[in-house]
């Protein structure tokens, strides 16, 4: 139907840049995308081998998009029998993520960072590296009780630097 209706208006040609200017020019439609795009696809950027290097199987990735207003949220979660891990890259501004617990500054590979233990319960630790559309965070948290099998002592935050060195190379955003 959008066919048949373009070209039934040939006479309305001129009108419509004038249209498409004017929509350019209100400002709505362009504020919505004020926020950069995501810049970085961890299912897709982190390869097989980084997942396996670290004990996890690739086969059992999940991707995760999701937004929240403007703000896109691209994850890839794995599970392993002694932890859960989340690789998350979202496009909230970096001076805007909302932080509940203290946060460690750090560099990893030279990128600014925040180390987060405890991030979202006592039991989880996040790293944050900073981009040019916001951040790349890997999220840990062990798999206790049940059949997992999680090792009683781990922590929380146990390689989680070796994981975010791995991948920050793979980050392509000019930082």
């Amino acid at each position: 139907m959008a066919t048949t209706a373009c070209t039934t208006g040939d006479s309305a040609l001129p009108p419509a840049p004038a249209a498409t200017s004017e929509a350019t020019t209100t400002g709505p439609t362009s504020t919505v995308s004020a926020l950069p795009a995501v810049g970085f696809d961890p299912c897709v950027a982190i390869s097989d081998a980084v997942f396996l290097q670290f004990g996890f199987d690739p086969g059992r990735k999940e991707r995760n998009d999701s937004s929240i207003g403007d703000e896109d949220i691209v994850a890839c979660n794995i599970m392993n029998g002694e932890r859960g891990v989340g690789f998350i890259a979202q496009n909230t501004p970096w001076d805007d993520i909302p932080l509940s617990v203290p946060a460690e500054p750090m560099d990893v590979n030279g990128r600014e960072a925040l180390y987060v233990p405890n991030a979202i319960t006592d039991d989880s630790c996040a790293l944050l590296m900073r981009t040019n559309f916001g951040a790349v965070i890997v999220d840990t948290f062990p798999r206790r009780g049940g059949d997992y099998g999680a090792d009683p002592n781990m922590h929380a935050c146990d390689g989680i630097v070796d994981m975010a060195e791995a991948i920050e190379p793979l980050i392509e955003d000019g930082n």
